[in-house]
């Protein structure tokens, strides 16, 4: 679907944007990562695993 890993991480990182993060969006309930989640998150620890993948992927980005 995609050429490229970078393109595809863009489109999903705009469309959680336009969607989720933005008032006005279909899904925005607040703009959080936490307010994300509880839409379709069973897991209650969801939010925290999240963050924890977005630190290591941001730690090895380095």
């Amino acid at each position: 679907m995609f050429v490229s890993y970078e393109e595809g991480i863009f489109f999903v990182a705009e469309y959680i944007r336009t969607r989720y993060a933005t008032a006005g969006g279909a899904y925005y309930r607040g703009g959080t990562l936490k307010a994300m989640g509880s839409l379709w998150a069973s897991d209650p620890q969801w939010t925290q695993k999240v963050c924890s993948v977005a630190a290591t992927l941001r730690r090895r980005a380095q």
